[in-house]
Parts: structure tokens; C-alpha cells; sequence
């Protein structure tokens, strides 16, 4: 009754206790609900306030605005005074002789797009500069301000700010871009844009001195004053607007009242949590754990939270956006969380299925019920592979993140983010695909008791049927049946592990993770092909689309621009404006830049001559006609020019250039229809769209009637390819095809278009894909996955991170560590071998091949000079540039003279010196030819320089493969992707081989020493099952023999000696019993005597008799109850020891049995209190009854009600028959021959 007291006691407090937490938590919940309450009333009363008072709040905030703007200014200015101080002291610390040379040294660290830099001598002469294009026009140092004055200079493409510094007789001249009025690629240098995206509101910035202040009284300016405190320019922003304060305001308050609920949320969880616990229905329970996270997943999404808090690439759509439930993956930061919650929602259900399906008292489902449930989730389980492709395909097609146009393997944080995201809701999918088909095994199995690994490979087969079934029936399949099969083949797999238990949960977990890597990855690949093929459809339609209204479009669109450019039009009002330049700028600001078309822009003067031009593709020879020069246009004119005779077909267009009434000159622009670009220049490259440089991978072979017409350098089709094209059936929706030209594999797209009779057929075709970029393209994307998931599992295992250390010592990572360090060092020290040897061959071919066509140029030019020697050098150089059909640029002295590519340096794009570390080369280090890399517009290409001479003039010739194609050599991207690629297939292997080999090789092992642990513990009926071979297995059946022998000696030592023990107790109680029964028979006897004697008194003899035998009968009792005392268990020794660590001793005990502890509650020990043998005995009794039940597993189950620990034992064993359910508890009650029925 004491005990029971106790009980109540402690009962009684944990009661009152968690009422008291609940209580608190309610406190706290209400709390906050007054807080929300009390921001709602007090929001108007704020509003009134800064309404009020903002005609004092208004200078506060615009000084605000432009102290911020004022910083990011000198922290740029500071940024250029000390890198101009660190370029001063190198050049001070050398003599004039090692001038130069340490100037190259020096400006070899500053690339040209983000510094120029530039050394001056006394005459104000350029005597080292580095590749930026600033130093193209002659330097006006007049125009400049007082040396270590930052000021702004005006280049023909830019601004920079830019300062110089007298050291000794030179002149040393740095600036750093502003401004750049046209975008490279896809970036975009402005100062006046970021400045708009930080303060949120329109900027202008002048970069004039004498800019005059707004008098818009809507509009703040001030001056940017440089570090001598001169103006140097000017900015102006829009005032700060009571109305956009105010909506600031509420937008704070929302915030915070955001937060609040969330809290709020949280702490209703917390509160309900006690009682959820506490419920019987394990699934009521599951399914009250799944609205918690999606009421979680729904608040956060409906209070706008993270994206409303914070702005940073993770929240901006622009990267990723999905209209998917109403935009709750609108980027990638909100498809993260949505993703997360679904995979912890996914787990949770994975659990209880899989304890469900190993739950042998789950009700059996009737026939008729269970076959159309495996119907019906077999249909889900395929809808769910559509549904998980359509999410990969929506992280292809739904972002502007490119995974493979690359070879980094990271390359920005945004992208890891997404590939994050992908491996987050594929594992999502990956577990919803197991869940479905454990219930179907489990369907299966419970109507049909089939052997679990045949009713594996029955599903495997039925589900490879059906992928091909879904597969076929689609009118458009997502993805192929090669994915469906594969996605089958592995799902079931993992099934197949997570039901017969070789791996725990935790492990299933990350098996599932891996599978769901592989899969997502296979799905973008797959997607990303899709888009390849797209951009084929996209050109051969952009090809097509050039008819004669939308090319008109076009030239008014691209003239009406041009014409209205403020940039445009102030750089023609300059002092000396390149003209060539603003022609460039016209064409980059245009949507020809999106084009493949050969177009020309030309910029007129008053008279229409020529001023500067600028053209895209070949540069075909187009002069400005009569008819354009006699026209004087009011407006935008176009003209059709085309001419049936010369087999010409031109569009031209004019228009004035008119500020404040004066006209300043004329934009044309001219298009030759009849051809398409047919060359891959990186000057333009640099300046167009990613679309358009990956649509130069595309090769065209166009035909007219039957005849060829136009087809890319280098791709050379055969008869055959042009026969395939003009046999081509156009009646199909998708003309695609696939051929093999010259031993190479191509896959192609077919158009056809009848224009005025004439019927034209496009062939737009690409490389398929070699093995080494598909290997490349999949572990570029696996690794990091790989490294995230990696990460993940030592994170979630850190409580056990002890146990994990002590494996990483284990005699099996051991040999594991022992064979990937023995195989994979060679493979990487081969593969950095070869890749050396091959780049080095490789940049041998190209110097090579750039050494011969310099040779061959030179030669060229020495002939002609040699035959004509009064011929012009210029007339010479381009005469030699036409029947050569080379790239090259000449140069005398330090600048060039000719180029190829003139319009290039014209417009300057790229720079017209020699690069500062090849001129030092030829005119102080005794060069004569030089192999090297430079970098044209960001781009990196081999180039070769060759001094010579003509007519004792010493010029220097540069031959690149950037304008020349170089044929036979292995780019060193190439290099790269088949060293990346295939030596990570075969790590790969070798990581599986040698885990393999490793697990072979330690399990016999293993299985010893955790059968020798048992044995130690005194458990003599291990056996292991023993299937190896050679000495290990004479080992085990040792093992076996020796376990065998000593639980025989066991037993027949221990029937020895209880026989013993019961002789010595038998004749010790026949000695105790037999003393008081002799003169209990001596009484009885003379009372018998006295009886029959009737002489002595009867009744007192009787009475003396009687009160002996009553003596004697205590002894008996009094012995038998000494007996009982000496058979009766020993008394409990109360002590506390921690639950968690003893069940974990029997882990490693039974190698026959896998175990898992499931701990259900917050804690990860326990202490109790009891006696620890007898613990351990019961714990031992249970697991034998377990194992000899036929169990290959055992699950034990911890819960905590109140303050008492509940342990739930399940397994897979044969079970108890119905019929004895209710008799199991009952003594003496047994199914086993030889039981007793006292254990339970």
C-alpha cells in the first residue's frame, strides 16, 4: 500500500507539473495575442504621428539618403587612391632600367574589365598600360585635374573615376569603371543602377562638374566632391514620399504582427503537444503531426515569411519562380521551405508505414479490397514519377539558372542553393515512391503469404512492365522509359533494404537520399537535352522569321532608339567622339543583338557621308546607295533594295538624328537578308546574350529549291545530309532527326518555309553528347549533393558521435580507408599526369598551328613587299588577309596598326596596344616569338607573336586561335570535362568495389567478435551461420564447435551439480524431518499403550501426547518454511543506471538479430531506478524467447508516460496462435516441450 502511495505521489506531481508548464505556455500564448491586438490599435495612431510631423521627419530622411549614397562613392574613391599608392611604391622602389619590367609585373594582377592602369613619361607618352580599352583614344592631360585628385573620365564606351600621381619624371594613371553604357554578356557595370536598388528609387547621376542642381521641388541633388573637396558631379534622387513612408510603416507593423503570430503559432504547438501525445491512435496522431507542419508551411507563406523580411538572391524570383500552388515556390528560398516540410512530413509516414508493415496484429484486409487497392496505388505510384519529373522540369524550364553551361563545379551559391532545393522535394518524392510500395508489399503479403525476396522480384518485373505501359500510353511523356524503369528498379531496391533490415531507419534515410541524387539528377540532365533540342527549333524558326514585315519592325524599332539616346547624342555633341563606338552602341542597345543576321549600323554626318559603322556577321560589302543620300527623310524611312539580278535581297532604313530642333546627322541601317551569320566571333560574343553564344554550337545547312544555299563553317555536309534534308517529310508537327557526319554523331531539326515560289529547307543541327560531358554533367551536379547529404547525416548523428568515432576505427573502415588510399592516389596522380601531358601537347599542336600561319603571313607579306615594293603597308596587309583567309593584327612599336578585326578596336572593344608583358618581352628581354594567353573581352585564348621585318621596318604579328579556328587540338575545357567525367566514374567504382571488398572481408570478423561479446555475457546458444570460405571458414565452425561443446559441459556440469545440491538438501531435510518424527512415533505408540493398558490416567497422558505432537508439527512447519527462505529468489538491489546505454549492450550480443531502439521522447538517456541483474535477466529471457520465436528482428520501443518509461518489444517471429493469447501470462502454462511456464 506504501508503494501505491509513492506512486500516486509522484503521479500527482507530474500532473500538477505539466499543468503548471501548460499553464505558462498559455500565459505566454495570450500574451501575444494582447500584443497583436494592442499593434493593431496603436498602427493609426503612428501614422498620425509621422503624418504630422514630416515636414520635419522629410530633410532628416533625404540627408539619410544621401549619406548612404555619399558612402558607397568614397568607399570607391578610397578603393582607387589605394591601389594607386600600392602601383607608386612598386615603381618608385626600381631603377629606370627595371621600370617597365616591373610595371608588367605589377599590372599583370588587374584585369583590364575592372582597372586601367596606365604609366606616362615626362612627354605624356604611354609607356606601360595594361589591356583596358580606355587608353585606345589619345589621354588629354589638360582636361585633367591636380595629381591625387579623383575626378571623372570620359571614355568612348564608360566613365571612370580615375585619379594620377607625378612619381618622379613619370606619370601613373589609374581608374576604375563607373558607368558602362553598354552590357557585356549578361552583366552590367552602372553605379546609377545599384544605386537605384539600394535606396529604392529613381537616381540620376551626372558625371560633369558644371551639372546644374534640380529645382524640381520633388527631386534632392547634391554634388559629389572628390578627396580634394572639388565637384566633380552631380546626383539627384526623388525625395522620400509621406505616401511610401507611410506603406514603410505598415509594412514594419506587419512585421512585427507577422512574427508575433508566428511565435503565437508555435506556442499553441507546444501547448497542444502534451495532449496529442497522449492519444491512443497512433494515426490520429500522425495525421494531427501533419496539419501542424502544413499550417506551419501555410502561415509562414500567407505572412510572407522570409521573402517580405529579407531581400537577397535566395528570395528573388528572377532565379527561380513557380506558379505553383498559388506561388508558394515563388523562389527559391520559399520552394526550400515548402520542400522541407513535405520530406519531414514524408518521413514521419515512412516510419509508421514501415511499422506497419512489420506489425504482425495489423487487420487483415479482405481479397476483394485489397486487389483494387493495389490498383489504385500503382496508378499513384507511376502518377507520382510524372509529378516529380514535372518538378525537375520546372527547375530547369522555370529558372534562369543554367546547371551546365560551365565547367565549375560550384558556380555561385545560388545555384548550390537550387541544387539544395532539387535534392530536398526529390527526396520528398523518392519517399512517398517507397511508402506507396511498402503498402502495396504489405497488401500482397497479408493475402498471400509469398517468400518477401520472390514477391521482390515479381514486383520488380510488373513494375518494369507498367513503366513501359504508362510510358506508351501518354500522348506526351515527361521523361523516357528508360527514367520510369530506372526509377522503379531503384525505389523497389530501396524496399527491399528497408524491409528485410539490413539497414536501420536512419540508414534507409540516407540510402533514399542518395537514390533521390541520382534521380533528380538524371531527370535535369534528361530536361536540360530538351532544351538543347528546343534551341534548335528556336533558331531554325528565328531563321525562318526574317520576312519582310518583321525585319521592318525591327530597323524603325532599332532607328527610333538609336535616334532618342540621350548618351548617343551628347557623345556626338563631345569634343571627340568615336563614332564607330556610338554605331556599336546603337546595334548593342537593339534587338538585332538577339538576332542572327548580317546587319550594318551607320552613323552620317549632315552631308551623309560616313562618320562610323558598325556591323554583325560577315562583313559583307555594303555602301550607303544614291538612293539613301538623295532622300531627305522627316522621319523614319524604309527602303526594299533588293535586286533580282545581283542575287541580292536588301532592307534599309534612315533616319535624322534631331536635338532642339538641329539636326546633327543620320542613322542607317541596312540588312542582307539572303544570308545568315556564318562565324563565331568572341569580340561580339563578349556583348551578346547567352542564347545567342550557345546557338553558335549550332551548325546550318540551308537549301533553295535543291540547291545548296548556305551551311557553317566546318560543318561540310555530304550528299547524303543534303539528300536527308530535301527528303524530308515536312507534313509532321516535329521534324527531328539524327546522322553521323565524318564519324561524328549529330541530331538535328528540319523546317521548311515557301516564300514567293521559292521553298526553303533548314537543317539546324548540334553534336550529340559524348559519354566524358554526360559523365561530366552527372558528378558535377552528384558532388555536391553528395557533400550536402553527407554533411546532413554527421550533423543528425552528432549525439552519437562518440559511437561513430569509435567505428571509424573499426577493422572494416580500416581496410575500406587502406583500399581507397591504395586506389584512388594512382587515379589521381594519372589523371593529373595526363591532364599535363595532354594540355601540354595540346598547347603544342596550337603553337604549332599559330606559328605556321604566322610563318605563312610573313612569308606572304615579304613576297609581295619583295614584288610590289612601292605597295602601301596597309594595302599589303589587307591584300594578304583576303587570299590567306587568316585573322592577325600588326603592330609597330607598342600599338597596332592593322586588324582584321578593325571594327573591334575601332569601337574599342578590345584594346589596340600590345600586351604590356609581350612588349617588355621583345624590347628589353631579346624575344623574338612569344607563346602565350591573353584574354579578349573576358575570354581566355592562346596567341602567338613573331617579330619581322619589311624594309628594315621591324613590325610584330599576333596570330590567336580566338579568330582563327585551330583544327586537331584538344581545348583544354575538353581536357577538363573527359579527365573530370570518367576518372569520377571510375573513383566512383572503386569506392563500391572497395566497400564491398571491405564488408567481405570484415563481416566474418565482425560476426566473431559480436558472437564472442555474447558468449563473454554467458549466452552459450550463439551460432553463426557460416557461408565463407577457405580459413575463415574453418574459423567459424571452430567457433561453432567450441560454443557448442562448452553449453553441452554447461549443461552437464549444471545437472551435476543441482543433482548434488538436491542430494545434500534431500539428506539434510530427511535429517531435520526424521528428528521430530522419532519421538513423535514413540508418543503416538505410548499413547496407544496407555489406551490399551487402562491402568495409567488416559486424559493426562493424552493431554502430554497431544502437546508434543503439536511441538514436533511447528518444528516440521518451522523446517518447511526454511526451505521455502532457501529456494526464494534473492532479495532487489535498488540502484540507478542508464536504461538507453544497458538495452545498447545487447545490440552487438546477437549477431543473428538486427536490432533497433526507437526512442519516442525528447531524451536520450534515462536513468531509473531498479535492480540491474535482474534487469539484465528479464531484458535476456525476452530476447531469447525472441530468437527462439525464429526472429531475425527486434524492435524495441521507448515512451515516457508521465515519469515512467514504457519498453515495447516487437519482432518478426512466428508469433502466439490466437488460441493461446489469453494464456501466455498464466503459471505454469508453456507451448515448449521442455518449458515451465513461469517466464512471462
Amino acid at each position: 500500500m506504501e508503494n501505491i502511495s509513492d506512486y500516486n505521489k509522484v503521479k500527482n506531481y507530474s500532473l500538477f507539473k505539466n499543468n503548471l508548464t501548460n499553464r505558462n505556455y498559455f500565459i505566454v500564448f495570450l500574451s501575444l495575442l494582447f500584443l497583436i491586438v494592442s499593434i493593431g490599435f496603436i498602427t493609426p495612431i503612428l501614422i498620425e504621428s509621422k503624418k504630422s510631423d514630416w515636414t520635419n521627419i522629410l530633410p532628416q530622411k533625404t540627408d539619410e539618403v544621401a549619406t548612404s549614397i555619399e558612402t558607397l562613392y568614397k568607399e570607391k574613391e578610397e578603393f582607387l587612391i589605394t591601389h594607386l599608392s600600392i602601383l607608386s611604391q612598386n615603381i618608385i622602389s626600381v631603377n629606370n632600367e627595371n621600370l617597365l619590367q616591373t610595371f608588367s609585373n605589377s599590372v599583370s594582377n588587374y584585369n583590364e574589365t575592372d582597372f586601367a592602369v596606365g604609366l606616362f613619361d615626362k612627354d605624356e607618352n604611354l609607356i606601360g598600360w595594361n589591356n583596358a580599352t580606355i587608353f585606345n583614344e589619345k589621354i588629354i592631360w589638360k582636361d585633367f585635374p591636380d595629381e591625387n585628385q579623383t575626378f571623372f573620365f570620359h571614355g568612348q564606351l564608360e566613365i571612370y573615376l580615375a585619379v594620377w600621381k607625378q612619381v618622379e619624371s613619370h606619370r601613373l594613371f589609374v581608374a576604375i569603371p563607373f558607368e558602362k553604357f553598354y552590357k557585356t554578356g549578361d552583366q552590367h557595370i552602372s553605379f546609377r543602377e545599384n544605386l537605384e536598388k539600394i535606396i529604392q528609387t529613381d537616381v540620376d547621376v551626372s558625371y560633369l562638374p558644371y551639372s546644374a542642381k534640380s529645382k524640381d521641388g520633388r527631386k534632392y541633388s547634391f554634388d559629389i566632391m572628390n578627396n580634394n573637396q572639388t565637384k566633380i558631379g552631380l546626383i539627384t534622387f526623388i525625395k522620400p514620399i509621406l505616401n511610401a513612408e507611410l506603406n514603410e510603416l505598415r509594412d514594419t507593423i506587419n512585421h512585427i504582427q507577422s512574427l508575433l503570430i508566428l511565435i503565437a503559432f508555435l506556442v499553441l504547438v507546444k501547448i497542444l503537444h502534451s495532449d496529442v501525445i497522449k492519444l491512443e491512435n497512433k494515426w490520429l496522431r500522425v495525421v494531427l503531426f501533419i496539419l501542424n507542419i502544413l499550417g506551419l508551411r501555410v502561415l509562414l507563406f500567407v505572412l510572407g515569411l522570409p521573402s517580405k523580411f529579407i531581400s537577397f538572391s535566395l528570395t528573388d524570383p528572377t532565379y527561380f519562380s513557380s506558379a505553383f500552388g498559388y506561388g508558394i515556390v515563388k523562389s527559391p528560398i520559399e520552394l526550400f521551405i515548402t520542400s522541407l516540410a513535405f520530406v519531414i512530413i514524408s518521413i514521419r509516414i515512412l516510419r509508421e508505414i514501415v511499422d506497419y508493415f512489420h506489425n504482425e496484429k495489423s487487420r487483415i484486409i479482405r481479397s476483394f479490397i485489397a486487389y483494387p487497392l493495389v490498383g489504385l496505388l500503382t496508378i499513384l505510384y507511376f502518377l507520382v514519377i510524372r509529378a516529380f519529373s514535372a518538378a525537375s522540369k520546372s527547375v530547369v524550364f522555370d529558372s534562369t539558372l543554367n546547371f551546365f553551361e560551365n565547367t565549375e563545379i560550384i558556380q555561385s551559391y545560388v545555384h548550390f542553393f537550387m541544387l539544395t532545393n532539387l535534392l530536398t522535394f526529390s527526396l520528398f518524392f523518392t519517399i512517398v515512391l517507397i511508402s506507396i510500395l511498402i503498402v502495396i508489399l504489405k497488401l500482397i503479403n497479408i493475402n498471400h503469404k509469398i517468400v518477401f525476396s520472390k514477391l521482390i522480384v515479381i514486383l520488380l518485373f510488373c513494375f518494369t512492365l507498367l513503366s513501359y505501359l504508362f510510358y506508351a500510353v501518354q500522348k506526351e511523356s515527361l521523361i523516357s522509359f528508360s527514367l520510369y524503369a530506372s526509377t522503379a528498379l531503384l525505389t523497389i531496391a530501396i524496399v527491399y533494404l528497408a524491409i528485410s533490415r539490413k539497414y536501420n531507419f536512419k540508414n534507409t534515410i540516407l540510402l533514399s537520399s542518395i537514390i533521390a541524387s541520382i534521380l533528380s539528377i538524371s531527370f535535369i540532365n534528361y530536361f536540360n537535352a530538351e532544351i538543347e533540342k528546343r534551341a534548335l527549333k528556336t533558331t531554325s524558326h528565328s531563321i525562318h522569321r526574317t520576312n519582310h514585315g518583321y525585319l521592318t519592325f525591327m530597323i524603325q524599332e532599332a532607328l527610333m532608339s538609336a535616334s532618342n539616346d540621350e548618351i548617343i547624342i551628347n557623345s556626338i555633341l563631345s569634343k571627340n567622339p568615336n563614332y564607330n563606338s556610338l554605331a556599336f552602341l546603337a546595334w548593342n542597345k537593339s534587338s538585332f543583338i538577339n538576332e542572327n543576321l548580317n546587319v550594318k549600323f551607320f552613323l552620317l554626318n549632315k552631308q551623309k557621308q560616313v562618320l562610323g559603322k558598325f556591323n554583325q556577321g560577315n562583313d559583307f560589302a555594303l555602301e550607303i546607295p544614291d538612293l539613301l543620300k538623295a532622300y531627305l527623310p522627316k522621319g523614319i524611312k524604309i527602303f526594299d533594295l533588293s535586286n533580282d539580278e545581283k542575287q541580292s535581297n536588301i532592307l534599309a532604313g534612315i533616319n535624322p538624328i534631331v536635338e532642339r530642333s538641329s539636326l546633327l546627322g543620320y542613322f542607317v541601317i541596312m540588312i542582307d537578308t539572303d544570308k545568315l551569320i556564318s562565324f563565331r566571333n568572341p569580340g561580339l560574343q563578349s556583348v551578346k546574350p547567352q542564347n545567342y553564344i550557345a546557338s553558335l554550337n549550332h551548325n546550318i545547312l540551308m537549301v533553295e529549291n535543291g540547291n545548296t544555299k548556305f551551311f557553317s563553317p566546318n560543318f561540310y555536309p555530304t550528299d547524303e545530309v543534303t539528300k536527308m534534308l530535301l527528303n524530308a517529310n515536312q507534313t509532321e508537327q516535329e521534324n527531328w532527326t539524327e546522322f553521323s557526319l565524318r564519324g561524328e554523331d549529330y541530331i538535328g531539326y528540319i523546317s521548311s518555309v515557301d516564300i514567293n515560289n521559292v521553298t526553303k529547307k533548314i537543317l539546324v543541327a548540334m553534336k550529340s553528347k559524348e559519354l566524358s560531358w554526360s559523365l561530366f554533367n552527372f558528378f558535377k551536379l552528384l558532388i555536391p549533393q553528395f557533400s550536402l547529404i553527407a554533411f546532413f547525416f554527421v550533423l543528425i548523428n552528432l549525439k552519437d558521435l562518440r559511437k561513430l568515432t569509435t567505428h571509424i576505427y573499426s577493422f572494416k573502415i580500416q581496410i575500406l580507408m587502406s583500399l581507397l588510399i591504395v586506389s584512388i592516389i594512382p587515379i589521381i596522380a594519372l589523371a593529373a599526369y595526363n591532364r599535363y601531358n595532354v594540355t601540354q601537347k595540346s598547347e603544342f599542336l596550337i603553337n604549332e598551328s599559330l606559328s605556321e600561319k604566322t610563318d605563312l603571313l610573313i612569308n606572304h607579306l615579304t613576297i609581295q613587299k619583295k614584288n610590289n615594293p612601292l605597295r602601301q603597308n596597309q594595302i599589303t596587309f589587307e591584300k594578304a588577309a583576303k587570299e590567306l583567309g587568316i585573322s592577325f593584327r600588326i603592330y609597330k612599336d607598342n600599338a597596332s596598326i592593322f586588324s582584321t578585326e578593325t571594327q573591334l578596336v575601332e569601337s574599342s572593344l578590345i584594346s589596340k596596344y600590345l600586351p604590356m608583358g609581350v612588349y617588355v618581352n621583345f624590347s628589353q628581354n631579346g624575344f623574338n616569338e612569344y607563346f602565350t594567353t591573353t584574354v579578349i573581352n573576358g575570354i581566355n585564348h592562346y596567341t602567338f607573336y613573331k617579330k619581322f621585318s619589311i624594309n628594315d621596318e621591324i613590325f610584330i604579328a599576333e596570330m590567336n586561335d580566338a579568330f582563327n579556328i585551330i583544327k586537331a587540338t584538344l581545348a583544354p575545357i575538353e581536357i577538363d570535362v573527359f579527365l573530370f567525367g570518367v576518372y569520377s566514374f571510375a573513383i566512383l567504382l572503386i569506392i563500391l568495389m572497395s566497400t564491398f571488398l571491405a564488408n567481405k572481408i570484415s563481416s566474418p570478423l565482425k560476426k566473431l567478435t559480436e558472437a564472442t561479446n555474447a558468449v563473454a555475457q554467458g549466452d552459450l546458444s550463439v551460432e553463426i551461420q557460416n557461408t565463407e570460405k577457405g580459413e575463415i571458414k574453418a574459423l567459424i565452425n571452430g567457433f561453432n564447435k567450441m560454443t557448442s561443446e562448452l553449453s553441452k559441459y554447461q549443461k552437464d556440469i549444471s545437472e551435476i551439480e543441482r543433482e548434488l545440491a538436491w542430494k545434500d538438501m534431500a539428506k539434510q531435510v530427511a535429517h531435520e524431518v526424521k528428528n521430530p518424527l522419532t519421538p513423535m512415533k514413540l508418543m503416538v505408540q505410548q499413547l496407544i499403550a496407555s489406551y490399551n493398558d487402562k491402568t495409567k490416567p488416559f486424559d493426562t497422558i493424552f493431554e502430554k501426547v497431544t502437546s508434543t505432537l503439536l511441538n514436533q508439527i511447528e518444528t516440521l512447519n518451522q523446517i518447511a518454511s526454511e526451505f521455502s527462505q532457501f529456494a526464494r529468489m534473492p532479495n532487489y538491489t535498488l540502484e540507478k543506471f542508464d536504461l538507453i546505454r544497458v538495452l545498447n549492450e545487447y545490440v552487438l550480443l546477437n549477431p543473428n538479430l538486427t536490432f533497433e531502439i526507437v526512442n519516442n521522447t525528447s531524451y536520450s538517456s534515462f536513468l531509473i531506478n531498479s535492480d540491474i541483474s535482474q534487469f539484465r535477466r528479464m531484458i535476456t529471457n525476452l530476447i531469447r524467447n525472441s530468437i527462439q520465436a525464429e526472429s531475425t528482428l527486434l524492435i524495441i520501443t521507448i515512451s515516457q508516460s508521465d515519469k515512467f518509461v514504457e519498453l515495447l518489444f516487437t519482432d518478426n517471429g512466428v508469433g502466439i496462435e490466437p488460441e493461446h493469447l489469453s494464456q501466455v501470462f498464466s503459471l505454469n502454462f508453456s507451448t515448449k516441450k521442455k518449458g515451465m511456464g513461469i517466464g512471462l
